[in-house]
């Protein structure tokens, strides 16, 4: 389960081009030409869990588990503030 939450480090080096070490400023692009903005935090980490969710469903060695019902890929988003989380995609059927 890929799971992002705004409140961390990560989250606000993808909001602020060049400043951090490894490639932020990829990620920044990405998530600009996804939202239209790199200050809105928020979409830029659904954006991105959504995006490594869908990479880990397309994984050759993945789809047999799921299939079989062996494997759900889930993404989500946690808010540390009212510590809940909310599925984004994924969620197994109640």
């Amino acid at each position: 389960m890929p799971l992002g939450t705004r409140q961390v480090g990560a989250a606000g080096a993808g909001a602020d081009p060049g400043a951090g070490p490894g490639g932020a400023d990829g990620v920044a692009l990405e998530w600009d030409l996804d939202t239209g903005r790199v200050d809105d935090v928020d979409a830029m980490t659904r954006i991105h869990v959504r995006q490594t969710a869908a990479a880990l469903r397309s994984n050759r060695d993945l789809p047999p588990l799921v299939d079989k019902g062996d494997l759900t890929v889930v993404s989500a988003y946690y808010s540390l503030d009212t510590g809940r989380v909310e599925v984004l995609t994924g969620a197994p059927p109640a």
